[in-house]
Protein backbone atom coordinates (compact mmCIF):
# COMPACT_ATOMS: atom_id res chain seq x y z
CA UNK A 1 0.00 0.00 0.00
CA UNK A 2 1.46 3.14 -0.86
CA UNK A 3 2.57 5.42 2.43
CA UNK A 4 2.66 2.60 4.26
CA UNK A 5 6.22 2.41 5.11
CA UNK A 6 6.08 -0.26 8.72
CA UNK A 7 4.16 -2.30 10.36
CA UNK A 8 4.20 -3.45 14.08
CA UNK A 9 2.24 -6.76 15.14
CA UNK A 10 2.36 -8.07 18.71
CA UNK A 11 2.29 -11.75 17.81
CA UNK A 12 0.97 -12.76 21.01
CA UNK A 13 -2.49 -11.56 19.97
CA UNK A 14 -4.30 -12.74 16.55
CA UNK A 15 -0.74 -14.81 15.78
CA UNK A 16 -1.53 -16.93 19.22
CA UNK A 17 1.99 -16.92 20.38
CA UNK A 18 3.36 -16.52 23.76
CA UNK A 19 3.89 -13.00 24.79
CA UNK A 20 7.59 -11.64 24.64
CA UNK A 21 8.10 -11.46 20.79
CA UNK A 22 6.53 -8.94 18.61
CA UNK A 23 7.65 -7.86 15.19
CA UNK A 24 8.11 -4.55 13.06
CA UNK A 25 8.74 -4.97 9.21
CA UNK A 26 9.96 -1.63 7.25
CA UNK A 27 9.26 -1.34 3.78
CA UNK A 28 12.98 -1.02 3.38
CA UNK A 29 16.46 -0.74 4.48
CA UNK A 30 16.41 2.95 4.10
CA UNK A 31 13.90 2.98 7.43
CA UNK A 32 15.35 0.38 9.05
CA UNK A 33 18.89 1.45 8.92
CA UNK A 34 17.69 4.33 10.93
CA UNK A 35 17.16 2.09 14.52
CA UNK A 36 20.05 0.45 14.73
CA UNK A 37 22.30 1.30 18.03
CA UNK A 38 26.20 1.17 17.82
CA UNK A 39 28.83 1.75 20.40
CA UNK A 40 31.89 1.79 19.36
CA UNK A 41 33.22 2.75 22.94
CA UNK A 42 31.72 0.62 24.86
CA UNK A 43 34.64 -1.14 27.71
CA UNK A 44 33.26 -4.50 26.88
CA UNK A 45 33.81 -4.09 22.85
CA UNK A 46 31.93 -3.22 20.12
CA UNK A 47 28.04 -3.05 20.76
CA UNK A 48 25.20 -3.35 18.15
CA UNK A 49 21.19 -4.08 18.71
CA UNK A 50 18.61 -3.38 15.67
CA UNK A 51 15.98 -3.13 18.45
CA UNK A 52 15.38 -0.86 21.88
CA UNK A 53 15.42 -3.82 24.24
CA UNK A 54 19.07 -5.02 23.63
CA UNK A 55 19.57 -8.82 24.51
CA UNK A 56 16.43 -10.86 24.28
CA UNK A 57 15.84 -13.99 25.19
CA UNK A 58 15.00 -16.75 22.08
CA UNK A 59 12.56 -18.89 23.95
CA UNK A 60 9.80 -16.26 23.22
CA UNK A 61 10.58 -15.99 19.50
CA UNK A 62 11.10 -19.43 18.65
CA UNK A 63 7.99 -19.97 20.59
CA UNK A 64 5.97 -17.69 18.08
CA UNK A 65 8.13 -19.33 15.23
CA UNK A 66 6.61 -22.63 16.06
CA UNK A 67 3.53 -21.26 16.17
CA UNK A 68 3.35 -19.65 12.71
CA UNK A 69 4.59 -22.42 11.21
CA UNK A 70 2.18 -25.02 13.11
CA UNK A 71 -0.96 -22.93 12.09
CA UNK A 72 -0.15 -21.52 8.50
CA UNK A 73 -2.22 -19.34 6.15
CA UNK A 74 -5.21 -21.90 6.14
CA UNK A 75 -4.87 -22.06 10.35
CA UNK A 76 -5.01 -18.49 10.40
CA UNK A 77 -7.96 -17.90 7.98
CA UNK A 78 -9.70 -20.54 9.58
CA UNK A 79 -9.42 -19.21 13.10
CA UNK A 80 -10.24 -15.29 11.79
CA UNK A 81 -13.82 -16.79 10.60
CA UNK A 82 -14.27 -18.38 13.82
CA UNK A 83 -13.52 -15.64 15.99
CA UNK A 84 -15.29 -12.79 13.03
CA UNK A 85 -18.70 -15.06 13.68
CA UNK A 86 -18.36 -15.66 17.49
CA UNK A 87 -18.29 -11.33 17.82
CA UNK A 88 -21.29 -11.38 15.21
CA UNK A 89 -22.98 -13.50 17.51
CA UNK A 90 -22.11 -11.32 20.48
CA UNK A 91 -23.15 -8.20 18.52
CA UNK A 92 -26.35 -9.11 17.01
CA UNK A 93 -27.12 -10.36 21.31
CA UNK A 94 -26.36 -7.04 22.71
CA UNK A 95 -28.64 -5.38 20.07
CA UNK A 96 -31.48 -7.33 21.67
CA UNK A 97 -31.17 -5.91 24.93
CA UNK A 98 -32.48 -2.49 25.45
CA UNK A 99 -30.49 -1.43 28.17
CA UNK A 100 -27.09 -2.58 26.09
CA UNK A 101 -25.25 -0.14 23.86
CA UNK A 102 -22.40 -0.52 21.64
CA UNK A 103 -19.86 2.03 21.66
CA UNK A 104 -18.87 3.02 17.98
CA UNK A 105 -19.21 0.28 14.63
CA UNK A 106 -16.80 -2.38 15.96
CA UNK A 107 -15.76 -3.93 12.66
CA UNK A 108 -13.41 -6.33 13.87
CA UNK A 109 -13.91 -9.05 17.16
CA UNK A 110 -13.24 -6.26 19.51
CA UNK A 111 -16.17 -4.86 21.19
CA UNK A 112 -16.59 -1.82 23.87
CA UNK A 113 -20.30 -1.71 25.46
CA UNK A 114 -22.32 -0.20 28.36
CA UNK A 115 -25.67 1.18 29.18
CA UNK A 116 -27.58 3.83 27.93
CA UNK A 117 -27.39 6.46 30.18
CA UNK A 118 -25.07 4.67 32.57
CA UNK A 119 -28.28 3.02 33.95
CA UNK A 120 -27.90 0.46 35.37
CA UNK A 121 -24.18 1.26 36.02
CA UNK A 122 -21.89 -0.49 33.99
CA UNK A 123 -19.20 -1.47 36.73
CA UNK A 124 -21.78 -2.76 39.05
CA UNK A 125 -22.71 -5.19 35.66
CA UNK A 126 -19.20 -5.84 35.82
CA UNK A 127 -18.98 -6.65 39.52
CA UNK A 128 -21.59 -9.04 38.87
CA UNK A 129 -19.86 -10.63 35.83
CA UNK A 130 -17.06 -10.89 37.88
CA UNK A 131 -18.76 -13.15 40.65
CA UNK A 132 -19.22 -15.44 38.03
CA UNK A 133 -15.97 -16.28 36.80
CA UNK A 134 -15.42 -13.86 33.77
CA UNK A 135 -12.48 -11.97 33.53
CA UNK A 136 -13.93 -8.05 33.01
CA UNK A 137 -11.52 -5.34 31.35
CA UNK A 138 -13.28 -2.58 32.21
CA UNK A 139 -12.44 1.08 30.35
CA UNK A 140 -13.39 4.67 30.89
CA UNK A 141 -14.54 7.94 28.70
CA UNK A 142 -16.86 6.48 28.99
CA UNK A 143 -17.11 4.18 31.52
CA UNK A 144 -17.84 0.35 29.58
CA UNK A 145 -17.05 -3.05 29.34
CA UNK A 146 -14.33 -4.40 26.39
CA UNK A 147 -14.18 -7.44 24.84
CA UNK A 148 -11.47 -9.09 22.99
CA UNK A 149 -13.51 -12.57 21.25
CA UNK A 150 -10.77 -15.35 21.24
CA UNK A 151 -11.11 -18.80 19.68
CA UNK A 152 -11.50 -19.96 22.91
CA UNK A 153 -14.41 -17.70 23.90
CA UNK A 154 -16.07 -19.23 21.47
CA UNK A 155 -17.35 -21.98 23.49
CA UNK A 156 -18.45 -19.91 26.04
CA UNK A 157 -20.39 -16.81 23.87
CA UNK A 158 -23.68 -18.22 24.82
CA UNK A 159 -23.08 -18.69 28.89
CA UNK A 160 -21.40 -14.80 28.62
CA UNK A 161 -24.53 -13.30 26.81
CA UNK A 162 -27.05 -15.43 29.14
CA UNK A 163 -24.94 -14.00 32.52
CA UNK A 164 -24.89 -10.43 31.37
CA UNK A 165 -28.57 -10.63 30.92
CA UNK A 166 -28.78 -11.82 34.20
CA UNK A 167 -26.13 -9.42 35.40
CA UNK A 168 -28.48 -6.37 33.94
CA UNK A 169 -31.68 -7.64 35.74
CA UNK A 170 -29.42 -7.82 39.20
CA UNK A 171 -28.14 -3.97 38.91
CA UNK A 172 -31.50 -3.18 37.66
CA UNK A 173 -33.12 -4.59 40.88
CA UNK A 174 -30.47 -2.99 43.04
CA UNK A 175 -30.03 0.46 41.69
CA UNK A 176 -28.53 1.70 44.98
CA UNK A 177 -25.79 -1.23 44.63
CA UNK A 178 -22.19 1.09 44.20
CA UNK A 179 -19.23 -0.96 42.08
CA UNK A 180 -16.48 -2.13 44.23
CA UNK A 181 -12.88 -3.43 43.72
CA UNK A 182 -11.39 -2.70 40.64
CA UNK A 183 -14.90 -1.36 39.23
CA UNK A 184 -14.81 1.49 42.03
CA UNK A 185 -11.26 2.16 41.31
CA UNK A 186 -12.05 3.07 37.60
CA UNK A 187 -15.03 5.01 38.68
CA UNK A 188 -13.45 7.32 41.21
CA UNK A 189 -10.69 7.82 38.58
CA UNK A 190 -12.57 8.36 36.32
CA UNK A 191 -14.64 11.33 37.89
CA UNK A 192 -11.28 13.11 39.37
CA UNK A 193 -11.19 16.30 37.16
CA UNK A 194 -7.35 16.55 37.44
CA UNK A 195 -5.31 14.31 35.31
CA UNK A 196 -2.40 14.72 37.10
CA UNK A 197 -3.83 14.29 40.65
CA UNK A 198 -5.13 10.66 39.24
CA UNK A 199 -1.03 10.11 37.86
CA UNK A 200 0.04 11.35 41.09
CA UNK A 201 -1.77 8.82 43.26
CA UNK A 202 -1.30 5.84 40.73
CA UNK A 203 2.62 6.37 41.06
CA UNK A 204 1.88 6.34 45.06
CA UNK A 205 0.08 2.74 44.49
CA UNK A 206 2.98 1.57 42.53
CA UNK A 207 5.53 3.18 45.29
CA UNK A 208 3.82 1.27 47.99
CA UNK A 209 3.81 -2.06 45.61
CA UNK A 210 7.61 -2.01 44.80
CA UNK A 211 8.78 -1.09 47.97
CA UNK A 212 10.49 -3.70 50.03
CA UNK A 213 8.69 -5.37 52.86
CA UNK A 214 10.79 -7.36 55.26
CA UNK A 215 9.12 -10.69 56.25
CA UNK A 216 8.81 -10.83 60.30
CA UNK A 217 11.73 -11.83 62.29
CA UNK A 218 13.91 -11.66 58.78
CA UNK A 219 17.01 -9.27 58.17
CA UNK A 220 16.06 -6.26 55.43
CA UNK A 221 17.90 -3.45 54.17
CA UNK A 222 16.53 -1.23 56.45
CA UNK A 223 17.64 -2.68 59.66
CA UNK A 224 20.48 -0.46 60.39
CA UNK A 225 19.46 3.25 61.90
CA UNK A 226 21.15 4.77 59.03
CA UNK A 227 18.75 2.58 56.19
CA UNK A 228 15.96 3.31 58.40
CA UNK A 229 16.12 7.01 58.31
CA UNK A 230 16.54 6.70 54.29
CA UNK A 231 13.29 4.77 54.24
CA UNK A 232 11.65 7.11 56.49
CA UNK A 233 12.95 10.12 54.19
CA UNK A 234 11.38 8.27 51.31
CA UNK A 235 8.15 8.53 52.73
CA UNK A 236 5.29 10.57 50.71
CA UNK A 237 3.31 13.12 52.63
CA UNK A 238 -0.12 12.31 53.10
CA UNK A 239 -2.33 14.48 50.88
CA UNK A 240 -3.90 17.41 52.78
CA UNK A 241 -7.50 16.97 53.49
CA UNK A 242 -8.33 20.11 51.69
CA UNK A 243 -7.64 18.54 48.65
CA UNK A 244 -10.55 15.71 48.88
CA UNK A 245 -13.42 18.50 49.09
CA UNK A 246 -11.64 20.90 46.14
CA UNK A 247 -12.03 17.55 44.02
CA UNK A 248 -15.49 16.85 44.97
CA UNK A 249 -16.26 20.62 44.51
CA UNK A 250 -14.70 20.47 40.26
CA UNK A 251 -16.31 17.13 40.11
CA UNK A 252 -19.72 18.43 40.80
CA UNK A 253 -19.37 21.50 38.57
CA UNK A 254 -18.16 19.11 35.78
CA UNK A 255 -20.90 17.49 36.23
CA UNK A 256 -23.43 20.46 36.23
CA UNK A 257 -21.40 21.66 32.98
CA UNK A 258 -22.42 18.17 31.15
Amino acid sequence: ISGVTSISADLHKFGYAAQGASTLLYRSMDYLKHQFYVATDFPGGIYVTPTLLGSRPGGAIAAAWTALHALGEEGYMRLAGEVMAAAAKMKEAFATIPELQILGKPSMNILAFSTVNNQPDIFVIADYLEEQGWMVDRQQFPNCIHVTVMPYNIPVVETYINNLQEAIQYAKANPAMTAKGNAALYGLMARIPFRGMVAKNVRRIFEDLYTFQPTAGGDSPADSEEDGEKEAGNTLPESPRWMGWVNRVLTSLERWRK
